[in-house]
């Protein structure tokens, strides 16, 4: 089994996660950044919410532009009923790109 997902900049748009509920008022997001391919490849990471009753996604919050390997993580307040991820792939070429694992959000006490 493969654990992680790889994204390629290829036309350099952004991709999202599936959206899901949020857990709390206040979420703990982590980003395990475990390999990278290109020169100088940058990875960046949003975090985007909205209410049942809107038609689009808001930014929450960003992670600092990840460039390097290991664990990242980013704590938002006052996230809305619906939360999901944007991921955009950077670098100089097409094949730039990162493999990645997702841990679930922490919850936490508002």
């Amino acid at each position: 089994m493969v654990l992680g997902t790889t994204l390629l900049k290829g036309d350099g748009a952004a991709y999202s996660s599936p959206s899901f509920p949020r857990g709390s008022m206040v979420g703990s997001f982590r980003v395990q950044a475990m390999h990278k391919w290109g020169t100088s490849p940058t990875f960046d990471v949003d975090v985007e919410h909205r209410n049942a009753e809107d038609t689009a996604f808001t930014s929450a919050g960003t992670f600092t532009q990840i460039t390097a390997t290991g664990s990242h993580t980013l704590t938002v307040s006052g996230l809305k009923e619906i939360v999901r991820l944007k991921y955009t792939a950077g670098g100089t070429e097409v094949y730039a790109g990162w493999h990645f694992l997702v841990l679930a959000p922490q919850w936490l006490p508002e």
